[in-house]
This record gives structure tokens, C-alpha cells and sequence, in this order.
């Protein structure tokens, strides 16, 4: 099996968030305008992302020898060949957690997310602000399966960017509440 560990960077501070995006030129997340009252700035993340070949990793001598023949091998990758793709914000209230993430897409063609449903799942297409979201709402029957209550998934086709929100299972914020996040975070 190959692996590949990315560590991601955390942020407790926001201006710390926004000045380590411009460094490593990751998609900077604003702010929402909209938070529900309560909710309030938990950390920020920064995703690294690497392609690494098979074949090259492979290759690597050394590493750690274990039992039956395998060994671990690693090596430490250039911060020049690393590309900063992923951000993330996290705003929390007591349990409840908003999760918003951006993602930079290399290319426009193929599946750029798969988005997960059970049968209870409730799905729809919204238009915001002249912007299609994909609304998902887990919570039908009580039941949440999926890790969330509410996902939205939106599109920035110009930027070559796309957008996630989630909501933790126990939240108690509404629909209408969730799309305004959301609404708040669009050019």
C-alpha cells in the first residue's frame, strides 16, 4: 500500500489564516458576512497536495525494514513542488461545528466531487446570488449517517474553485440559516 502524509497547517487566528494563504498562494477563504449569533471563529486549515508517482516512491532505498520483507520509505518534498489547494474555516457553538472549505480544481473536466446520499437524504438545487448551489439535507427522520446535518456544494467556474458546508449532525440551524452562510461567502 502507498500513502502519502500531508500535513496540514491549523490556525487559531485569522490574520494568521490570511497571510500564510497569500504566502503559499492557497485559495484564501473570507469571512462569512453571516454567522449565526453564538457562533464564533474556531481555526482555519491549510491542505497541502502533492502529485508523487507510484514508480518514483517505489524507487526510494532506505527507510524502515519490517518484518516479511516490507519496508517504509519516505522522503521529505521540495516546499517548491508542493501545491496549497485546500482551506478550510471552522466556526463553532458549544458542540456545533460549521465547516466551510474551498478547493482549487486543476482541471474542468471529470468528477470533482462526489457528493454521498442515503435514501432519507433530501437534495436540491438553489439559486443564489446568480450561483447554483447543491443543497443536501441529512437530517430527515432524525436520522444523520453521513457525519452532517446540512451540506452545500457551490461552484466559482472562473476561479476554478469549489466550495463546501457543512454543519455537524446536532445543529440546530435552520435551512434558511445555513444558505444565508453561505450567500455570505460568494463574490
Amino acid at each position: 500500500m502507498i500513502g502519502v502524509v500531508n500535513r496540514m497547517m491549523l490556525f487559531k487566528d485569522y490574520s494568521s489564516y490570511v497571510a500564510k494563504a497569500k504566502k503559499y498562494k492557497a485559495p484564501n477563504l473570507k469571512q462569512p458576512e453571516y454567522m449565526p449569533e453564538g457562533y464564533v471563529f474556531d481555526q482555519a486549515v491549510i491542505q497541502p497536495y502533492f502529485e508523487i508517482k507510484e514508480k518514483e516512491l517505489l524507487a526510494l532505498s532506505g527507510g524502515i525494514k519490517l518484518e516479511g520483507g516490507y519496508r517504509v520509505s519516505w522522503r521529505k518534498e521540495p516546499l517548491g513542488s508542493i501545491n496549497f489547494d485546500n482551506s478550510g474555516l471552522s466556526y463553532k457553538k458549544g458542540q456545533t461545528i460549521v465547516n466551510i472549505s474551498v478547493k482549487r480544481l486543476k482541471e474542468k473536466t471529470g468528477i470533482i466531487e462526489s457528493l454521498l446520499w442515503t435514501k432519507n437524504t433530501i437534495m436540491e438545487n438553489i439559486l443564489v446570488n446568480g450561483t447554483q448551489l447543491i443543497y443536501m439535507d441529512h437530517s430527515k427522520n432524525g436520522e444523520v449517517k453521513l457525519g452532517y446535518k446540512y451540506k452545500l456544494v457551490w461552484a466559482d467556474p472562473e476561479n476554478n474553485m469549489l466550495y463546501n458546508l457543512t454543519t455537524t449532525p446536532e445543529s440546530s440551524l435552520t435551512k434558511e440559516e445555513v444558505i444565508r452562510i453561505a450567500a455570505g461567502m460568494m463574490n
